[in-house]
């Protein structure tokens, strides 16, 4: 919806055409960007993923009785959710399974603590203020998009093109800077900063198997360092590392706090099989 509401500005902006279309035009853009936002991510559950504006669109108009309440509600107090995580989805506005990470942090570990996470989205902003997150999509570390974005280059003609062009930028203007490092560097690189947590998507590093994530745990170094201790709904392998200080955890050994709605499980025993996890649990908490 955003890509037809930006075209749609472009015109109302530049296209020399009469002023009551031009005003009309306007008033059009704003229903639509009112229309996109309430009905793409306010009330966004799980079966709507694939197709969120129709879906909810769908919603609203068959299912106003439930809908519009709920909406409203949602409005007035975005934090105000009574499921569970893994029924709200990943992309729920108000709260979601990659909340529900920032959460565990906050509940579990000092304030202060770094974190390196596949897709960190909202949880720093439930871990809390100062706690460090590292996120491996690149998205806020910018060492790791460059080289994604790299390695995307590599199978399109137009990133690749692009790639060049901002090399040849980069050597007359600033030729101290170095845009990509291989793997092993930036891997080397998130270690000396001592995270104090790594955690993973189940799926993502059974899936993505070249991503950087991976590689850190599936190398030695960090099999040495690092230990899986838990498995947050079902979904996220949470990593400590073994040497930490004695107020690292805010609770004792052995014990831990579970976020609203969620499911943690302490992990037994942890393992790659044909390169993917293998996780064995022995308890779990709601």
């Amino acid at each position: 919806p955003f890509l037809y509401i930006f075209l749609l500005m472009l015109v109302a902006r530049w296209w020399p055409i009469f002023r009551w279309a031009k005003y009309s035009l306007r008033i059009v853009l704003v229903g639509l960007v009112c229309f996109t936002l309430l009905f793409s991510r306010y009330v966004h559950l799980r079966d709507s993923h694939i197709s969120p504006f129709m879906a909810n669109v769908q919603r609203a108009v068959f299912g106003a009785q439930d809908y519009w309440p709920e909406l409203w509600r949602l409005v007035k107090n975005p934090d105000d959710f009574n499921e569970s995580p893994a029924g709200l989805g990943v992309f729920n506005i108000r709260y979601n399974l990659i909340a529900s990470v920032g959460d565990f942090v906050h509940l579990n570990y000092r304030d202060d603590a770094v974190v390196v996470y596949d897709q960190i989205g909202q949880a720093p902003w439930y871990a809390g203020r100062n706690t460090v997150f590292i996120d491996n999509l690149g998205l806020g570390y910018r060492e790791i998009g460059l080289a994604r974005f790299h390695q995307s280059a590599e199978s399109s003609v137009l990133y690749r093109s692009y790639e060049q062009l901002m090399d040849v930028l980069v050597q007359i203007f600033w030729p101290e800077e170095k845009r990509v490092y291989p793997d092993d560097q930036i891997i080397a690189r998130l270690l000396a900063k001592n995270p104090d947590v790594i955690i993973a998507r189940k799926a993502y590093v059974g899936k993505e198997r070249d991503n950087i994530l991976t590689q850190m745990l599936r190398s030695e170094d960090i099999q040495t360092r690092y230990r899986a201790r838990y498995l947050l709904n079902n979904r996220e392998i949470i990593f400590e590392r073994l040497e930490q200080p004695e107020d690292f955890r805010l609770l004792p050994a052995q014990q831990f706090l579970v976020p609203p709605g969620a499911k943690v499980q302490k992990i037994t025993l942890f393992s790659w099989c044909e390169r993917s996890p293998c996780i064995e649990t022995a308890q779990s908490g709601k």
